[in-house]
């Protein structure tokens, strides 16, 4: 069975199904992703196609890198693009094998069960002692072939350490690995195509690309002694670079002689030789020194560059400054984002079409090197991409500051929690394991009740960036504190205090704990962390609130953004005030009702400098007359979202005639008549702010604007 043309891996195609296929057809357009059974096969799997493909592709240049990103190759190029590499990606037979030790005999090594291939199973401890409570053992005793290779490739990538000589993989046991990826998605090609490098840039970075000896890319074509003496060491210069993909830490090789028929509770096919155990020995590659693993981000320890690893606590925002931008977010400890991530965002603009994400995933494992879960997100870069090198900076230093803010609300709110609850004696004599477990529970809890605020705000923040608009950062910073204070409080007051038995409770000291963190949300640390001037105590609340005010820009002004958004968000709780707005059939009529009254006294306490009758509210009532048809708050302002041909019939779902009668509106009612009938049209889908913006600044330059960014669809031939 050689992995270069059996069809063994398992991919998602555009209308859901599954299917699988050989690398040769990992360019077909119909290919979404993988879709093997177990989440970490299908990072495995994707680094393995990463791996392939930035080991033959002849891309030289950053020209040809964008040719072929915009026009995949076909199944013929692909196959001669493996073809030399044939004879490393046998996975049985009696020569070299894919992933496995060339002269390990059966009589040499330890009989493991194939189910220990799988990074949880429970080891040979556990099973002794009979612990094995949550991970059973016997999951997987006869495996077919395909999944084989699938788990022998993830353990070789994230092996953990397996006792005396049994060694962890090139990025230590179980790495973080951050991979770039179109948002929405477009096809596996260009997944996997946005994670190569050029061949001179990647070939340049690290190892040697004189060492072109087969062996020296995949170790498993010869003796590991011509590696790396007896218990020695491997460094990256003595190695082709290409090997970072095709390391091999562990010394296994497949028993194939003990197969038998049956179903693969893995992938639950039928076979004919379901593999049931494997020999390994101790003592393989140790890989030491510089290695540095273009999927992974890196923090300085002391002198030398570490891969990062997940942590208790998940993947979440507090992660995407040094994942993404590689600034250090804790400690002070010096970050590096991957080498993929640093080659797409400086791609330039233009190069790539459409918003990114990182998608980030890994092993979270504990101090003994055994699996406590497995975690995977994506964080969403927006038009990060598109943003120059300046504008990259700018929001680096932004969202370094509100990282920093949500650290001190974060450290706020653990302290009050605690001093509600506990006497501060008792506390202080808390094992350092208690206050890590009593900390990180409370502290989940927040990120992830402010993730979402976050990711608003930085869209908001990178589609300024991204098209070189003024930003205040002020106001961006203030929008940023009011959610940290109100989330804080929230907390305490719903999930950790207020929520807490009443006869347990010590309310003299629940209620000091409250003014001390009403006091630390509003204080000297966490305002300079935003960069915000300290509050003056002897002035009213409501005299800074009025000097944080900016323009009537619902898209540009981060604090009306927000309350516009919250209130939009709220209709789904309040249908009575979403049905009386619906039912104005003009702009008069959308003012004289309570519930437009309600969202302007909200947006004028978010800084809406307009008072009583003035033209530019009957544009803020057109504004919330149009949101109640809204369903769903999109990426696309109304233009492309109008024009947007979902179908690629041709046909726009706003017609040109339509769109023109729109950009002639005599005046804001027939505007507002028009907009109201178009929304069905796109599904009651548009950005909300760009909305808006362009409703409050209508006018020639903003239907100049339209004019421009619909998609005129072409005039059919006579």
């Amino acid at each position: 069975m050689n992995l270069l043309e059996e069809p063994w891996l398992p991919v998602r195609l555009a209308d859901g199904s599954r299917t699988w296929i050989t690398p040769t057809a990992l360019a077909d357009p119909a290919l979404v992703a993988f879709d093997a059974d177990r989440p970490d096969f299908n990072g495995a799997l994707a680094q393995f196609a990463i791996g392939l493909l930035q080991t033959t592709a002849p891309a030289e240049t950053n020209t040809e890198w964008r040719g072929l990103f915009r026009s995949p190759p076909d199944a013929a190029t692909l196959e001669q693009w493996f073809a030399p590499l044939r004879t490393a990606f046998d996975l049985d037979g009696d020569g070299p094998r894919f992933m496995q030790d060339l002269t390990l005999r059966p009589d040499e090594g330890a009989v493991n069960d194939i189910g220990a291939l799988l990074i949880e199973t429970p080891g040979e401890q556990t099973l002794k002692n009979n612990a094995d409570h949550f991970v059973k053992r016997g999951q997987a005793d006869a495996v077919c072939p395909h999944c084989v290779a699938t788990a022998l490739l993830t353990l070789q990538i994230n092996a953990p350490s397996g006792g005396a000589g049994h060694r962890t993989g090139l990025r230590g046991g179980g790495p973080l690995t951050t991979l770039v990826a179109c948002q929405p998605p477009r096809s596996l090609w260009h997944d996997l195509w946005l994670n190569v490098r050029e061949r001179g840039a990647f070939l340049d970075h690290s190892g040697d690309r004189s060492l072109t000896e087969p062996h020296q890319t995949f170790p498993w074509l010869a003796d590991i002694a011509t590696l790396q003496k007896e218990k020695g060491e491997l460094a990256p210069i003595q190695v082709h670079p290409a090997h970072v993909f095709w390391a091999m830490p562990r010394r296994i090789r497949l028993d194939f002689e003990q197969a038998q028929p049956g179903i693969c509770p893995l992938c639950g096919r039928e076979s004919d030789r379901l593999v049931r155990q494997y020999v390994t020995k101790n003592y393989g590659l140790n890989y030491k020194g510089a290695w540095d693993h273009p999927l992974s981000p890196y923090y300085q320890d002391k002198d030398e560059w570490r891969a990062i690893h997940p942590q208790p606590g998940g993947i979440g925002y507090r992660y995407w400054l040094g994942w993404v931008l590689g600034a250090a977010t804790e400690s002070n400890k010096a970050m590096r984002r991957a080498r993929v991530v640093s080659h797409v965002l400086a791609s330039g603009r233009g190069v790539l079409e459409g918003q990114l994400r990182l998608w980030a995933f890994g092993y979270d494992m504990n101090n003994n090197m055994k699996a406590r879960c497995w975690y995977e997100a994506s964080l969403p870069l927006y038009g990060l991409n598109e943003c120059d090198v300046d504008a990259q900076r700018r929001v680096e230093e932004a969202v370094s500051q509100w990282l920093a803010a949500a650290d001190e609300a974060a450290d706020a709110l653990v302290n009050a929690v605690k001093n509600a609850w506990f006497p501060i004696g008792l506390s202080k004599d808390w094992s350092p394991e208690k206050k890590k477990k009593f900390k990180a529970d409370i502290v989940a809890q927040f990120w992830a009740n402010t993730e979402a605020d976050f990711y608003r705000q930085l869209r908001d923040l990178i589609t300024l960036a991204r098209v070189d608009g003024d930003i205040d950062y002020r106001a961006f910073a203030q929008t940023w504190l009011a959610r940290l204070q109100q989330v804080t409080v929230d907390l305490f007051d719903t999930q950790f205090v207020g929520a807490g038995a009443i006869e347990r409770q010590n309310p003299r000291r629940a209620a000091e704990a409250y003014r001390q963190l009403q006091r630390n949300l509003d204080g000297k640390k966490i305002r300079m962390a935003l960069g915000l001037p300290v509050a003056d105590k002897t002035r009213p609340a409501n005299t800074a609130h009025r000097e944080g005010r900016m323009s009537n820009d619902l898209q540009k002004n981060p604090r009306l953004a927000a309350a516009l958004r919250g209130w939009w968000s709220g209709l789904d709780d309040d249908r009575a005030a979403r049905a009386e707005l619906r039912r104005a059939h003009d702009i008069t009529a959308v003012s004289l009702t309570p519930a437009y009254q309600r969202a302007y006294r909200r947006l004028r306490d978010a800084g809406w400098d307009v008072e009583g009758a003035s033209p530019l509210n009957d544009r803020l009532a057109a504004v919330i007359g149009l949101l109640a048809h809204v369903k769903v708050d999109g990426e696309q302002p109304p233009a492309q979202a109008m024009s947007r041909d979902d179908s690629g019939g041709g046909r726009p779902p706003v017609s040109p005639l339509r769109f023109q009668r729109l950009l002639e509106a005599p005046d804001l009612d027939a505007l507002f008549v028009g907009l109201r009938r178009a929304l069905p049209l796109i599904e009651h889908q548009i950005s909300i702010t760009a909305l808006a913006h362009d409703v409050v600044y209508w006018g020639d330059k903003v239907k100049k604007a339209w004019a421009y960014a619909y998609v005129w669809p072409a005039k059919k031939a006579d």
